[in-house]
């Protein structure tokens, strides 16, 4: 499938555009990246709900998060292919998501210093009327050393206030020693579940209109 460019259907309306197969709930350009690698039609129906914070659980709180975004999706779209993700970090014991401001963002940097950090990824997926299938992946990254003056100094380059973690993998790589498990799970979809997940119905979904690929 080739991917057709996106567009947003905040207001309700049925995503319309030539291609479209998908309505992903999310605005991540990073996991519109991932589908578009993978050949996957797709347009925008961001889903605003309120977070659930397990503060000890990051599968419980990622899943949570996900399933509201489908159902609310679901509800507007019930016989669209859908697909939701919710993706938050785990250290320390503690789950943190998106900071509450820049000085938030600068403690969260902060506590990465010399630590192991969790990612994880929840998804829903789901055909045209069909139950809900959620997916889950977890990843792991190995921090060196972060100054605060390194943290100040990120964030004020690259404004990532507004990311789970106060982070972007390609521009945090510099504090990153080692990554365990999908790195694209980091950028907020495992690309190998959502590859299998859309194999498994492949006979199933129509064909994009250009037989052009990726």
């Amino acid at each position: 499938m080739q991917p057709a460019s996106t567009s947003n259907a905040r207001d309700g309306a049925p995503p319309s555009g030539e291609g479209a197969v998908v309505v992903i709930g999310s605005a991540s350009a990073r996991r519109h990246q991932v589908l578009r690698d993978l050949g996957i039609p797709f347009e925008v129906a961001v889903a605003d709900v309120p977070e659930t914070l397990v503060e000890d659980d990051p599968v419980a709180t990622a899943a949570a998060n996900a399933r509201r975004k489908f159902d609310a999706l679901r509800a507007r779209f019930p016989d669209r292919w859908l697909l939701t993700a919710d993706t938050v970090v785990f250290i320390d014991g503690r789950v943190l998501g998106k900071p509450a401001d820049f000085e938030d963002g600068v403690r969260m940097l902060l506590s990465y210093s010399g630590a192991v950090q969790l990612v994880v990824t929840a998804m829903v997926f789901a055909a045209p009327g069909g139950a809900p299938e959620p997916r889950e992946a977890i990843s792991s990254l190995r921090f060196r050393e972060i100054t605060e003056a390194e943290a100040r100094d990120y964030l004020h380059r690259f404004g990532t206030t507004d990311r789970a973690g106060a982070y972007d993998l390609e521009s945090f790589r510099f504090a990153v020693e080692s990554i365990g498990g999908s790195a694209s799970n980091i950028r907020g979809l495992p690309r190998d579940i959502v590859a299998d997940w859309f194999r498994a119905h492949s006979d199933d979904l129509p064909p994009s209109p250009s037989t052009n690929t990726p």
